[in-house]
């Protein structure tokens, strides 16, 4: 099974996999040609990983229970744990939501330094606030990968074609590096053709994610399938 079939099986986006294959939650199975070849315990291991993050498990938290450094029992209490003081943030800022709305204020005539006050007072009586003003850096479960679409040239009549190689990608490869996981993508599509002139050729090579997010290289060939005929 290749990655996109996993993304079909599970209802998961590809990046969910990256995410989750870069913090160590799984390791794919290779096949004899060296590419990823999910096997059936594969898509166990990774419905396992995202019940438990989708019940609110961290990632760290995953990684205790799959090396057996924690029971399932403590990590689900120490999960609530955590998912109650969540909550109770979530209270506290809904509380100041609607303080806010009921004063029927714009936004430059908010009194800011009694809200401000305000919010001091309740965080030193223990209250806690969702948006908190030390700007916590909050991420998604991954990082949107770069864009696959390509402008290629028909190698027969030489029109612009788009293409969309995510479509096409049959295998992946990554490497820990010094700024993190370096991402290397193999695509072969055998089934384009040209807009214009109608005739079908083949888009092969590999793109390179190195920090992930940003394009460190590239190998795009364009091969002509059918016999060439000359174009005026």
């Amino acid at each position: 099974m290749k990655m996109k079939d996993v993304e079909e099986t599970l209802n998961i986006p590809r990046s969910h996999i990256h995410y989750l294959e870069r913090e160590g939650l799984f390791t794919a199975s290779r096949g004899a040609n060296g590419y990823r070849e999910f096997l059936e315990q594969d898509l166990l291991n990774i419905k396992m990983v995202l019940i438990l993050m989708t019940a609110g498990a961290s990632a760290e938290t995953v990684k205790k229970l799959q090396t057996h450094d924690i029971t399932l029992d403590d990590a689900l209490k120490q999960t609530e744990i955590d998912m109650r003081k969540e909550v109770d943030e979530m209270l506290g800022s809904l509380e100041l939501f609607q303080q806010i709305r009921a004063s029927n204020v714009s936004y430059d005539s908010l009194p800011r330094d009694s809200y401000w006050a305000d919010i001091q007072i309740k965080e030193q009586n223990g209250q806690h606030f969702r948006g908190h003003y030390e700007l916590e850096v909050i991420s998604d479960w991954a990082s949107p990968q770069v864009s696959m679409e390509r402008i290629v040239s028909c190698p027969y009549c030489h029109a612009m074609n788009r293409i969309d190689l995510e479509e096409y990608v049959y295998d992946e490869d990554s490497t820990e590096k010094s700024m993190g996981q370096e991402l290397y993508r193999y695509f072969q599509a055998d089934d384009c053709h040209c807009s214009k002139c109608g005739k079908k050729y083949q888009v092969v090579g590999s793109i390179c994610e190195y920090p992930y997010g940003s394009i460190d290289s590239e190998q795009i060939e364009i091969k002509p399938i059918e016999e060439e005929q000359r174009y005026e």
